[in-house]
């Protein structure tokens, strides 16, 4: 069945059984199509993956004789999930780290370049290079700095999408030890609109292009200039 087939069934059996919040539970359903739509999946093959919707609309009933559930399966279900958020958490936490540190190396390589380009030798921090030399070497710089910033957006999105899916799945346990409504998993890749996509390939498309030409092109100036391949060791820029 398509979408629209799927999303009527399911309406009328929430409809039928009298449940509250049929709109939370029928957005839920409608982001898991559009998300498995943009990975290239027709509907009739997400409708078939998540099963049949009057089935799934039967979990969101509470029924008078409430099912009992044992309080042991809900400890060790939270026991475990317990060990492993410390786990996972430590994953989270390098993930963080390393986003940190790539936005750090975006805002030194942007700072270099800035400062290569308007003659501001700070402390003497940058080697001393001829004009032409520092202005090729500082849009090379530029250009790295948005290329690795992209890769901190990137990064930033997709440690975010696995935090929603993580508690998705954290959720979902614990609704399954007791016995509850289980609403369908979140996606652990990156979840963006295909014009942002469009949009950051193309950037990270000319950034690299234009990377590679200045850092040739620097090279090149520096060697002519130097009248040495080696510019650095004429420039002293190890000394």
């Amino acid at each position: 069945m398509n979408k629209k087939e799927f999303m009527d069934i399911m309406k009328n059996s929430l409809l039928e059984s009298g449940i509250s919040d049929i709109d939370d539970i029928l957005n839920e359903y409608e982001e898991h199509f559009l998300f498995k739509m943009a990975d290239g999946f027709s509907e009739e093959e997400v409708s078939l993956k998540l099963g049949d919707p009057k089935e799934l609309a039967k979990q969101f009933v509470q029924e008078a004789p409430v099912i009992k559930v044992k309080k042991k399966n809900r400890f060790l279900t939270g026991l475990g999930l317990g060990f492993l958020d410390i786990f996972v958490g430590c994953i989270f936490l390098a993930l963080f780290i390393g986003v940190i540190a790539l936005a750090a190396v975006a805002i030194s390589s942007a700072t270099a370049g800035v400062l290569l380009i308007t003659k501001m030798n700070i402390a003497s921090l940058l080697p001393v290079m001829p004009y032409k030399s520092a202005v090729m070497f500082s849009v090379g710089l530029i250009a790295l700095a948005i290329l690795v910033f992209i890769t901190v957006v990137y990064g930033f999105l997709w440690f975010k999408q696995l935090l929603v899916s993580y508690s998705r799945f954290h959720k979902n346990c614990m609704a399954k030890a007791s016995n509850k409504a289980v609403y369908p998993a979140k996606a652990t890749f990156l979840q963006v609109s295909g014009k942002l996509k469009r949009t950051l390939r193309g950037t990270i498309l000319v950034s690299l292009v234009i990377f590679l030409v200045a850092f040739i092109g620097g090279y090149a100036v520096s060697a002519l200039e130097a009248k040495a391949l080696e510019f650095w060791h004429v420039w002293e820029w190890f000394q």
